[in-house]
């Protein structure tokens, strides 16, 4: 037999940003706990609102199926003498509840040991969940939890009713003061209290009489569908924002838009700040009409519409853009230029100075970047620098604390607003891109060698201080700088020594070459999750990385041409066996001498010597033009040479300078493979040997 079943855990309004995770975590742990018992279902959903999560599953079996298990009892000299039971035996089937016929003995690797079989009849689904839950429910993981009784019990926010609920049964149990019921409740100002569910079916039409769209999918679809239509009514468009878009679908349960208007006057405002003063407190969806923005709103509310909350709604947005017009107007009475000097009021950080320090840093820094990059103009780079960090003394961004995101966009605008050229104008902005993932990254060369060295300054400045990212820990973001970095160089044609870049800007910082070391191993860590991400195979990932991580575009380069030789040719996996042989030779041998031509016994050696000698100056050229998939080749054509090397010839030979000679040719072969990766660490699969 099978049951519909519903769990919903009824609380408080939860913040948005908790919700999915949340949800996805209880349905997650339920369905493992039916999975280890082995109860099966036929289909299953998860559902959230700000007042509840739960899951409801399909035809769930009632109780698990009757199985027989087999007892092992004590040793069978403990148990029998001459055939007859000693009270451990006796003991042993009262325990089991048989009869003393029904054991039996059998051989076991530590001797004969007593054995009963027994039917254990199946344990029913409501007894399983009912012990489970309350766990499930109190080891919930959140961002913060409270306590709101007695009770110890902690949670995102208290939980004040849970239904459970498994056909027209209810699953029985308590979590700290609250017991578990048929019984739900809707929509909290537009419904009637508490309500009791006949059966678990009941749930849906229960909820829709409630006035709550307890499924975030179809909330989401509702929302969206009201946006467009009001646009469209006024033949404009909604400004596109799915961040917003799955805040308000956490935020609501019975979703409603309304519109609204602000004064014209508001529109002499960059369009960035008036969009973010609709966005970050009021979560306002902007309107656009013809490429421009409309003093026009529309916000989703959790109620029926009514004159008085579309009149609250604009007073509250008219006092945010009342606040940026007065930001905008006073600011702009200063030149960017002459804000410089104050950056020395804004501490960046105890122990590494001002603002202005780090400008100054990263100002000397991307000017010696740029001397190395071809087509960088290192007076504009110089220029925009200089101006890069001057909106964080503005009131906008210090004052107006909902538009502190807009660091960098501000000082584009005041840029623009007070004529300074448009290449440095945009540079104030674009060197802070990308700011997220899947952002854009910057236009120009200039504005990216300042983005770069902006957050190596704050890479650099972290492991000074020690403030090193740990577990979920990185108070000063440096992941996220380190990802942009990374980022950027894997999808630019720039080419530099990423080593050199951290050596400079620890030296700016004082710094020693521990710090450095460590830097140096964060990017790597870094490089390496990039490279993972985009599907390329952990060993060839770590043969590149661990040959070099020094120019980041390379190492890209190079993980995308190896990885396409494995897929194209049969001979790879032979080669790659000859690199990790190689490598095992030379394990622990440190010192060379030069190769001696005369000391040559077998024609293997000779053959593999001269391949070297007359690809090399070829295979050097396609490493320096970047032509790997080139360079792979010639590789690959000297395995022919490599695997008669080791069938003719004893490399550990007891002649010392025949052994010498021969490790040196290795040794030689080894530093033409390490210019592209280290293969001996790629893994050779049991088919592919």
């Amino acid at each position: 037999m099978s049951s519909n079943l519903l769990i919903e855990i009824g609380t408080e309004e939860i913040p948005s940003s908790y919700l999915e995770s949340a949800a996805k975590q209880f349905f997650n742990k339920v369905l493992e706990k039916l999975s280890d018992n082995k109860i099966p279902f036929k289909s299953n959903k998860y559902f959230y609102t700000p007042r509840r999560m739960g899951i409801m599953l399909k035809d769930v079996a009632t109780k698990t199926k009757d199985k027989t298990v087999e007892y092992k009892g004590p040793p069978a000299k403990f148990a029998f003498k001459d055939g007859k039971p000693l009270p451990q035996a006796i003991g042993f089937a009262k325990s089991k509840g048989v009869n003393i016929n029904a054991l039996s003995i059998k051989d076991t690797e530590k001797g004969q040991f007593v054995f009963v079989k027994k039917m254990v009849k199946g344990e029913k689904t409501t007894d399983i969940l009912g012990k489970s839950l309350p766990e499930i429910i109190q080891n919930m993981e959140f961002p913060k939890t409270m306590k709101w009784n007695n009770s110890e019990i902690r949670f995102a926010r208290p939980i004040r009713w849970i239904t459970a609920i498994m056909g027209n049964k209810t699953i029985k149990f308590k979590v700290g003061n609250i017991v578990s019921g048929k019984y739900t409740y809707g929509h909290r100002f537009l419904s009637n209290g508490r309500i009791k569910l006949k059966d678990a079916d009941e749930y849906i039409s229960t909820m829709k009489n409630g006035s709550v769209v307890f499924d975030p999918k179809t909330r989401r679809e509702i929302i969206e569908k009201k946006l467009n239509n009001y646009a469209k009514s006024i033949r404009a468009e909604v400004i596109e924002d799915n961040t917003l878009l799955k805040d308000v679908t956490n935020l609501i349960e019975f979703p409603e838009v309304i519109s609204g208007t602000f004064d014209k006057k508001y529109l002499t405002l960059p369009e960035d700040v008036i969009i973010t003063a609709m966005k970050v407190h009021q979560r306002y969806f902007a309107l656009r009409k013809n490429k421009k923005l409309l003093n026009k709103f529309l916000s989703v509310i959790n109620i029926h519409k009514n004159d008085k909350i579309i009149q609250g709604n604009e007073n509250v947005l008219k006092a945010r853009l009342e606040d940026a017009l007065f930001y905008w107007n006073t600011d702009k009475e200063k030149k960017l230029k002459d804000r410089i000097e104050d950056l020395k009021k804004i501490t960046w950080l105890q122990g590494v100075g001002t603002m202005y320090d780090k400008t100054l840093r990263i100002s000397k820094l991307s000017q010696s970047l740029c001397s190395l990059i071809n087509g960088c103009k290192k007076n504009l780079v110089k220029k925009i620098a200089e101006l890069s960090k001057t909106d964080l003394t503005t009131h906008m961004i210090r004052d107006g604390k909902e538009f502190t995101g807009l660091e960098g966009i501000i000082g584009r605008e005041y840029a623009t607003a007070e004529g300074i050229d448009n290449e440095v104008a945009m540079g104030i902005f674009e060197h802070r891109l990308p700011r997220f993932p899947e952002d854009k990254l910057p236009s120009r060369i200039e504005y990216t060698i300042i983005g770069i060295c902006d957050r190596m300054d704050t890479i650099a400045t972290a492991f000074l201080l020690n403030k090193i990212p740990s577990g979920s820990k990185d108070p000063l973001g440096i992941r996220r700088a380190g990802n942009a970095v990374i980022e950027i160089l894997m999808n630019k044609d720039i080419h530099f020594s990423i080593k050199s870049l951290i050596k400079e800007a620890v030296k700016m910082l004082n710094g020693d070459t521990d710090i450095e070391a460590g830097i140096i191993n964060f990017i790597s860590q870094r490089v390496k999750a990039y490279l993972l991400n985009k599907g390329i195979r952990y060993d060839i990932t770590d043969a590149v990385i661990n040959a070099s991580v020094d120019d980041i575009r390379d190492v890209y380069l190079k993980a995308n041409a190896i990885s396409q030789m494995r897929l194209d040719s049969r001979d790879f996996t032979k080669l790659v066996i000859g690199q990790k042989r190689v490598a095992n030779i030379l394990k622990g041998v440190k010192n060379f001498i030069d190769i001696k031509e005369n000391l040559f016994e077998e024609k293997a050696e000779s053959d593999l010597y001269k391949y070297l000698n007359e690809n090399l100056k070829m295979f050097d050229r396609q490493i320096k033009e970047r032509k790997y998939a080139t360079a792979l080749k010639i590789l690959l054509e000297m395995r022919t040479y490599i695997d008669n090397f080791f069938d003719k010839v004893l490399v550990m030979t007891d002649n010392k300078k025949l052994r010498e000679n021969r490790l040196a040719l290795l040794q030689g072969l080894r530093d033409m493979f390490l210019k592209i990766g280290d293969f001996s660490l790629i893994v050779i699969e049991g088919r592919e040997k």
